[in-house]
């Protein structure tokens, strides 16, 4: 969902219901500082706009400073309407497609009818908003650089030293710049388990159904719930910054110069594997994981096409690769 342009897409859009009814009711504000949880939803401990002992806050260092003046409704852009009602997000590779249903049907039920989606990717996303989602975002950054430059360190130094009881590697932590918001959304993700990757699937989400998705076991989904009180709209994707110190005052200050014992590998960056690179890994996977499943006549096959059609083009077009 990366390559959509659209942010951090949160897997767990509303988060932990035990939290106070002000940060359920919003959410996510402009200027929090977290991390995005193995979850998949947005950890919250302090926004840098408010005081350490505003009611908002949660885990706020010690030594905090607000980051002054205070933020100005004029420095954020909000576009109530971003997205329409009865937008559809996929990831590359898969396909959506709606079944025919009569005008009446879907003026009776309120709804924008039924989606089949379709995939073969190695991996895949998708996002449906019934009602469209609204955008806001700080309209400029700048003078949010040196605040961070200033205090990183000092954030980490907190965090790792008995804020949390969960290690906080570098890079980690999370300052919100901007957010995405729906009240309705519906989330699915495939595959479950490697040996599905590279298999056609499909899915279908119905509007009109209390739980909307079909049971695939390719996929994981999720949907809003409407049994939550106070919670107003939720963060479907999040865009900001994400903070890292230099290693030489990491290594000394927050690994006393000891190599780390481990790093999660959700705070890891990476670049989205799509294409081709996604076919050849997903049969490297499969080949090496699920031999019994691997069928190389097939893939011998595919190669002596490939090879023929080469050879056929270099002949038609009179040359030869040596």
């Amino acid at each position: 969902m990366f390559t959509l342009g659209n942010g951090f897409p949160l897997w767990d859009p509303t988060g932990s219901i035990s939290r106070p009814e002000i940060r359920l009711r919003e959410g996510i504000r402009i200027g929090d500082v977290g991390l995005v949880s193995r979850r998949g939803d947005f950890t919250f401990y302090f926004n840098i706009f408010l005081s350490k002992t505003d009611p908002y806050q949660h885990l706020c260092p010690p030594e905090h400073e607000p980051l002054l003046p205070a933020l100005d409704p004029s420095e954020v852009d909000i576009d109530q309407k971003h997205f329409r009602p009865g937008t559809t997000l996929v990831s590359n590779g898969i396909s959506v497609s709606r079944l025919s249903e009569s005008p009446m049907y879907d003026l009776f039920f309120l709804s924008f009818s039924d989606l089949i989606f379709t995939t073969k990717a190695r991996e895949g996303g998708i996002v449906v908003l019934p009602d469209g989602a609204s955008r806001e975002d700080l309209a400029s950054t700048s003078r949010l650089l040196p605040y961070v430059r200033k205090h990183a360190l000092e954030w980490y130094l907190f965090i790792n030293e008995g804020g949390t009881n969960e290690p906080h590697p570098n890079g980690t932590l999370y300052l919100v710049t901007g957010c995405d918001r729906a009240k309705d959304w519906a989330l699915a993700v495939t595959p479950q388990e490697i040996e599905k990757t590279g298999r056609t699937t499909k899915i279908r989400y119905q509007q009109v159904n209390r739980q909307p998705w079909d049971e695939n076991p390719a996929f994981s989904t999720k949907r809003a719930s409407d049994k939550v009180p106070h919670i107003e709209s939720c963060p479907i994707f999040i865009r900001g910054m994400r903070i890292a110190i230099d290693m030489r005052s990491w290594t000394k200050h927050i690994l006393k110069n000891e190599p780390p014992q481990y790093v999660p590998h959700f705070n890891l960056l990476r670049t989205p594997i799509l294409g081709i690179q996604a076919d050849l890994l997903t049969t490297l996977e499969q080949w090496r994981n699920y031999p019994e499943n691997f069928q190389p006549v097939i893939t011998k096959a595919r190669f002596i096409t490939l090879y023929m059609f080469v050879f056929e083009q270099c002949i038609h077009r009179s040359y030869f690769i040596l």
